[in-house]
């Protein structure tokens, strides 16, 4: 059975990959740059907005 592409990502998990910290990647976030859902309460930011 061929593995799942992940379609989302942790902001934290964003935030590494573009060296920011917490406070820095939550306003990218509040400033609507990537497109974000919520899952069980906690905020993921969509892969593919994120590579755009």
């Amino acid at each position: 059975m061929p593995k799942k592409k992940k379609k989302t990502m942790a902001v934290h998990e964003m935030a590494e990959l573009l060296g920011l910290k917490k406070t820095d990647s939550y306003w990218l976030i509040h400033k609507q740059k990537f497109q974000t859902i919520t899952v069980n309460g906690k905020t993921r930011v969509v892969i593919e907005s994120f590579e755009k």
